[in-house]
């Protein structure tokens, strides 16, 4: 894995091609990659209730699951640790 390509360059993810202003997700939006993204400053901002609930544990299960987690994977639980502690 080259450390220069983005995450989703390096798997088959459901956004290439498409508009980056036009994504949901923020990673793609700003052409970054997951590991590198401020997660805990995205998942703060986001208004309390059920949707950041299940936000929170989808991102969780499907990360867990990706090519790209693995390799960086002491980076990502980091930061899932901060975020599951925010509330």
């Amino acid at each position: 894995m080259k450390a220069c390509e983005k995450c989703y360059q390096l798997i088959d993810c459901p956004f290439n091609g498409k508009d980056p202003r036009q994504s949901d997700c923020p990673v793609f939006a700003e052409q970054t990659t997951c590991w590198l993204f401020d997660w805990v400053t995205f998942y703060k901002a986001m208004a309390p209730g059920e949707d950041k609930k299940h936000w929170l544990h989808t991102m969780v299960d499907m990360c867990r699951e990706c090519d790209v987690f693995l390799e960086h994977s002491e980076e990502m639980e980091d930061i899932f640790k901060s975020m599951i502690y925010i509330d």
